[in-house]
This record gives structure tokens, sequence and C-alpha cells, in this order.
């Protein structure tokens, strides 16, 4: 594995036939194996969401990133009363919270109608807010990710052990950003 050290001050972490553009004096450039550049070569980063020769759609990481939500901070159930809707409902704290979620629920829900409500709490710099959306057209969203499960039973969707990347990344960004804390446990049980 080689180190490339940039200018720029970028590391680049990568085996000697990787593959990287060389670019020139006059504006071109080519691939050429990593272990064959030299001080000075200039090199062009061109950012692409990609996971090898497929793209990834931003609605893929939208769905990792909203299911990774509401499984953490979130409601996915459907009642037994007299509304027997399926229901989804994510809560944020931050404006930057409630930018993400509804990002994502932008590109999986365009047009589905969502209530928002604001929620008081404890401490007044919050601005907590629930956004819930209801019916049938969130079914295979649910069901994909297996978002009915709850408590104890919820887990790791199965499609995240061989999602790229960056869908990966919107999952547990999710996590960690809405469970808000990490904490170390003095103990713990092996179960299997």
């Amino acid at each position: 594995v080689l180190r490339l050290h940039t200018k720029a001050g970028y590391v680049l972490d990568v085996t000697s036939d990787h593959l990287v553009w060389r670019s020139s004096a006059e504006g071109t450039g080519r691939f050429v194996p990593a272990g064959s550049l030299k001080p000075g070569d200039k090199l062009e980063w061109h950012r692409r969401d990609s996971h090898g020769e497929a793209e990834i759609s931003r609605y893929e990481i939208a769905e990792a990133a909203f299911a990774g939500w509401l499984q953490s901070d979130g409601f996915v159930g459907q009642y037994e009363g007299t509304n027997r809707s399926l229901t989804i409902e994510a809560m944020t704290v931050t404006n930057a919270e409630l930018d993400w979620v509804s990002e994502s629920l932008n590109l999986l829900f365009p047009g589905v109608h969502r209530h928002e409500r604001t929620v008081t709490t404890k401490d007044e710099r919050l601005d907590c807010r629930r956004t819930r959306l209801y019916g049938e057209v969130l079914r295979d969203f649910v069901d994909r990710w297996d978002l009915l499960v709850r408590r104890t039973e919820m887990t790791v969707p199965d499609r995240l052990f061989t999602a790229p990347l960056p869908v990966a990344a919107a999952y547990l960004r999710s996590i960690f950003q809405a469970e808000g804390f990490v904490s170390a446990r003095t103990s713990s049980t092996v179960v299997e």
C-alpha cells in the first residue's frame, strides 16, 4: 500500500496498481498506476457517487439515511384503532437535523403530505419537531428496510452489509446523530 501526500494536504492510501488521473501541463491527462507517480506529478480528483461500475443514486442514500433515523429516533407503526394507517414519524432537535430528514423525505416521498409539529422541551435552546407521514405509500419503503420491527428485535438491515460505502455511511450517520451519544458499558453479556 502506498501513501501519497499532496501539496494541498490530502493523503491517499492506494495499492501501486490503483489507477489515478495524472494531469499534464496541456490540460489533458490519463489514468496511470499509482506506483508510477513521481514527486511533482499533478493529480486530479473527479468526485462521483459511484461504486464499482454502477452509479449510486441519491435515492439509495436517502433511503438508508431515513431508515437509520427512524430506527434510532423515530416511530414506525400501524395502529389498531379507527385510524389503521401505516405511520412513520421522525423527531429532530436542531435545524441541521430537520434539514437532513427533510432532504431524505423530499426524495423518497415527494408530494406526500407531512404533518410537522413543534414539541416543547425542558431545554429551550432545542427546536424539537416531529415530522409524521401516513398511508400505504410508505409500505414498500417500510418493508424493504424491515422498519416495523421494534425494540430489541431491531437489527441493522441485511441490505447494508453489501451496500456501497456512501449508502452505509448515510445510515450510520443517522444512527449516531439521532441517538445523540455513545456510552461505554462496564460489562456486557454474550448472547450467542
